[in-house]
């Protein structure tokens, strides 16, 4: 919260995502069936226990045909 008032207030544009979420980014070159177990793996293998759960997946560029395999 400091961080967007302090930036905000100066006329910034701010994107803060509070509450620690775990970003994992996709590359188009990626291995998808290494790629999708990892996600899965790091998504649900510990759901509730650890705090670098990940709970963001970014698909970049080609990678977005992956989503229906992910589902």
């Amino acid at each position: 919260m400091h961080i967007y008032s302090r930036a905000s207030a100066k006329g910034k544009h701010v994107q803060s995502n509070m509450g620690a979420k775990n970003h994992g980014i996709v590359m188009p070159d990626a291995n998808i069936d290494a790629t999708l177990n990892a996600l899965v793996a790091a998504g649900f293998g510990a759901a509730g226990q650890r705090c670098m759960a990940l709970s963001i997946v970014v698909l970049v560029g080609d990678a977005t045909k992956w989503e229906n395999a992910l589902v």
